[in-house]
């Protein structure tokens, strides 16, 4: 479980990046990836 948390982290690390090379406004590409993460601690989680 913790594994499958540290994966997800890195994602969400990335994808700031990711969208950046493509343009995307770096603020709402953080935003989205840490929407995105606290979704995935969630679900993790169960709640």
């Amino acid at each position: 479980m913790a594994d499958e948390a540290s994966e997800h982290l890195s994602i969400g690390v990335a994808s700031p990046l990711w969208c950046q090379t493509r343009g995307i406004d770096g603020r709402s590409a953080l935003t989205m990836a840490l929407n995105e993460f606290r979704g995935k601690v969630r679900e993790l989680v169960g709640a």
